[in-house]
């Protein structure tokens, strides 16, 4: 007789457990869903254009540490040569990764 309370006990507690866990799993698929997935364009703009200015002023660094002063013709080439190099490098390894 205990065995079988014991039994009927565990067996609805595994019940109430797995309906808990379902609705905290729908809960957060809802929140995903509501809050997270909306800001994810907003986010993926905010990184782009941190890492785009991050990019610009390591050029400009480089472009410094080659003793071109900053205004000049040369600077000025020296960014855009350093720009176009690093997007040909960008451009190579996303194409690698393909495979």
């Amino acid at each position: 007789m205990i065995f079988y309370r014991l039994r009927e006990f565990a067996g609805r507690l595994y019940d109430n457990v797995e309906i808990a866990l379902w609705a905290v799993l729908l809960a957060f698929v809802i929140f995903m869903a509501v809050f997270v997935v909306p800001a994810l364009p907003a986010l993926r703009e905010k990184y782009q254009r941190a890492r785009t200015q991050e990019i610009s002023a390591e050029n400009a660094l480089y472009c410094k540490k080659l003793n071109m002063k900053e205004g000049t013709e040369a600077y000025r080439d020296c960014l855009l040569v350093l720009g176009d190099f690093r997007l040909k490098v960008e451009q190579r390894a996303y194409s690698e990764s393909d495979f």
